[in-house]
């Protein structure tokens, strides 16, 4: 919670230089940039190595160049519905829910539906998995590039050509 809080209230990095020194003082390195299919993006991801204890699987993205944001994937485990990662989601929840209030939450079909935070003009997404797996991902996003990657990922996707 005191990374999710700093990068809350940080000033989010607006260049490379920016992002880099961000990334040195909460003990973030950065790596290689993941393959982004067949389809050009203007979205980027990247792996990222963090400090946080246990086994955290962590990437970062930016958008036209801009740093958008991080996403962290813990109480990982490969068996559906874990107590242990469902613990560690209700405890999550619990603490981003007493330091931002009630969550959003945009669809009320699922058991399990996104929760999400809209504080300092970051966007707070949390989700939880059990089905196959179980674990929580966490993605801490500038709001406005975090839509606008969004948007242009919708309007590309109603333009792609259907799969077969």
């Amino acid at each position: 919670m005191a990374l999710v809080k700093q990068l809350v209230e940080c000033v989010w990095p607006r260049s490379e230089e920016e992002r880099e020194a961000s990334f040195r003082e909460l003990g973030f390195e950065s790596g290689a940039e993941f393959e982004r299919g067949q389809y050009a993006s203007n979205t980027k991801s990247y792996a990222l190595s963090t400090i946080l204890p246990g086994e955290v699987f962590g990437s970062w993205c930016s958008f036209n160049g801009n740093f958008m944001g991080i996403n962290l994937q813990t109480y990982s485990v490969m068996e559906p519905e874990s107590p242990t990662a469902r613990r560690g989601h209700d405890e999550i929840q619990s603490q981003l829910t007493a330091l931002y209030g009630e969550p959003i939450r945009p669809w009320d079909d699922e058991e399990f539906p996104p929760s999400i935070w809209e504080v300092n003009g970051r966007e707070i997404v949390m989700h939880f998995f059990h089905l196959r797996d179980s674990g929580v991902m966490l993605s801490i996003d500038d709001s406005e590039l975090a839509a606008a990657a969004e948007a242009q990922a919708t309007a590309r996707s109603q333009n792609e050509p259907p799969r077969l």
